[in-house]
């Protein structure tokens, strides 16, 4: 009976061991072993063939992402490009405005340049006739009582530049009006030339008239007096009495042109 005792105990705790050791089991193998086992190994399994399966897909998607960045690279540069194009016809644009108005500019200045020496010319040949006409007038009053015709002063009047047809028209016509020997000649002073002085013919003293027929300033009236001179020798060589081509009695100042018939 003693020796029974430690048996059944002995007896009970293996039994308990291998009540202990069943429920371990139980727990591990047989009720949950089995299906935690293949949830774990469903898991992995899943868990390691879900990378090969998403990488196809993967990959098509950073292709697509990669091509869609690549399509809005190109439309950025192709509108950049467009920009530069822009950018480069604005600034054409700009240069031709700006030589435009420059061209422009220097034109005006020209035109401007152009009709001030216009009207500074006008000016001048205004005044060179206010001068003429002036002098015209005083001659006119000092010879009030000589037998001298003074032409309008539109009709004798000779600035730079002006034909001298009109007074060779008035030398052929007098001419051929008169039938008679002339003179043709210029002088400052009409009185004095005709009345004469100390050392100096007058021409009352020759012939019977005198008739203006031209007034000019400085140099110009003897460039006319030589040239109707001359027109007159060559026209009327019989009836011309000049002997000399000369304008001995012009100077400077306003000088009158004449001619004498007999």
């Amino acid at each position: 009976m003693s020796r029974a005792g430690p048996a059944a105990d002995a007896g009970a705790e293996p039994g308990a061991g291998a009540a202990s050791g069943s429920g371990a089991t139980s727990e591990a193998g047989p009720g949950a072993g089995p299906g935690t086992t293949s949830g774990a190994a469903s898991g992995a399994t899943s868990g390691a063939g879900a990378e090969p399966g998403a990488g196809p897909a993967a990959s098509g998607a950073e292709a697509g992402a990669e091509t869609e960045a690549d399509s809005l690279l190109q439309l950025w540069a192709d509108f950049d490009e467009d920009d530069t194009d822009n950018e480069r016809q604005l600034e054409h644009q700009k240069q031709e405005a700006a030589r435009l108005v420059a061209m422009a500019e220097k034109h005006a200045k020209q035109r401007r340049k152009a009709d001030a020496a216009d009207a500074a010319a006008e000016r001048a040949e205004a005044e060179q006739l206010d001068q003429l006409e002036e002098a015209y007038r005083q001659a006119i009053r000092a010879c009030g009582d000589l037998p001298i015709e003074w032409l309008p002063f539109e009709q004798c009047a000779f600035l730079v530049g002006d034909s001298i047809e009109p007074a060779q028209f008035l030398v052929a016509s007098r001419s051929q009006a008169h039938g008679q020997n002339f003179y043709v000649g210029g002088t400052v002073n009409v009185r004095r030339r005709w009345l004469g002085d100390l050392g100096m013919q007058g021409h009352c003293e020759s012939y019977s008239s005198m008739c203006i027929i031209g007034v000019a300033i400085g140099r110009l009236g003897g460039r006319i007096e030589a040239a109707l001179i001359d027109y007159a020798k060559n026209m009327f060589p019989l009836a011309c009495e000049n002997r000399a081509r000369d304008s001995r009695g012009l100077t400077a100042g306003i000088n009158f042109i004449y001619m004498c018939h007999v």
